[in-house]
Formats: structure tokens, sequence, C-alpha cells
């Protein structure tokens, strides 16, 4: 358990550490590049934390299946946990794609 727990933790860590590095790296551009991959790294971290929860699911589930031994839970949960991400996935992108604007606009950014 403190195995999968630490992996998780340096899985989350390591993309806040990437994002903070992104932002230090382009702040030698401009203050605006910075604001905008602030503002880019929120909704970054939300669906990260999104895609987290589910996947975190998908483990215990497994988890308590494998150890009950009944290998059809097993490979239904992880059918429909890959389902539920593809869908989730393209739901979302479509999503930002076509509304990104105005989720920017909800989080009061204004346009430079």
């Amino acid at each position: 358990m403190i195995r999968m727990t630490a992996s998780i933790f340096f899985i989350d860590l390591f993309n806040i550490l990437v994002n903070n590095v992104d932002q230090l790296m382009i702040s030698h551009y401009s203050q605006t590049a910075v604001a905008a991959v602030g503002n880019a790294n929120q909704i970054s971290w939300v669906l990260m934390l999104l895609l987290t929860v589910l996947s975190n699911a998908t483990v215990i589930l497994v988890t308590q299946y494998k150890g009950a031994k009944s290998e059809e839970l097993v490979k239904k949960t992880y059918a429909v946990a890959l389902v539920s991400n593809i869908i989730l996935g393209i739901v979302l992108g479509l999503v930002f794609i076509f509304f990104g604007r105005g989720i920017f606009a909800i989080m009061n950014v204004k346009d430079p």
C-alpha cells in the first residue's frame, strides 16, 4: 500500500515541478507568458486531479477483485475504466477546444 501511495505522490509531485519549471523558463520571455502558463496550469491541475481520482478508484477496485480472485470483475473494471477515460478525454478536449475562451472568462482572465 505504501509503495502504491508513494508512486502516486511522486507522479503528482513531478507534475507540479514540471509546471513550475515551465513558468520559470517562460519568465525570461515575458510576464504575459508567465500569466498564461499559470492560468493553463490551474486547468491542468484540476484535470490531473480528476484523472487521478478515477485512476485511484480503479486501482482500489482492481485490488479488491484480485484479492477476491474474481478475474472476470477485474477485466470488467479495466474495460470500464479505459472506456471512461477515453470518453472523458474526448469530451474534455472538445469542451476546451470550443469553450476555452469562456472558461478563461469565468476565471477572469483578460485577453492580452
